[in-house]
């Protein structure tokens, strides 16, 4: 959990960082990007019927094709697109998708 922010000085009046630290004071992740978790970008691109696997922690799906495609259950029209997160910690489940005659790019970070 997130208690407050800490702010690093760095000796010049413009190194300043807010860094997260916990209840106890201590930085989150130590205060260096380099230690946060990584996740990967991923871009797909469908133009038949299927599903996408589950697992992403945030998804974008587009019609990038010219005719309606299904996704989801809904009819995602040329040009239209929509987005899916999970609440904190979760995951997206699989996701069912038909671009037959059109295409679908799905984006997500796993």
């Amino acid at each position: 959990m997130i208690d407050r922010e800490k702010i690093i000085d760095f000796g010049d009046e413009y190194a300043k960082a807010a860094v997260l630290v916990d209840a106890s004071g201590n930085p989150i992740h130590g205060g260096d990007p380099a230690d946060a978790p990584q996740y990967t970008p991923v871009v797909t691109r469908y133009t038949g019927a299927g599903t996408h696997p589950a697992g992403a922690r945030a998804l974008a799906v587009a019609n990038s094709g010219s005719v309606d495609c299904q996704c989801a259950g809904a009819t995602i029209r040329p040009g239209e697109s929509f987005s899916f997160s999970p609440p904190e910690g979760g995951v997206l489940a699989d996701l069912a998708y038909d671009a037959t005659g059109g295409e679908l790019t799905i984006s997500e970070v796993r």
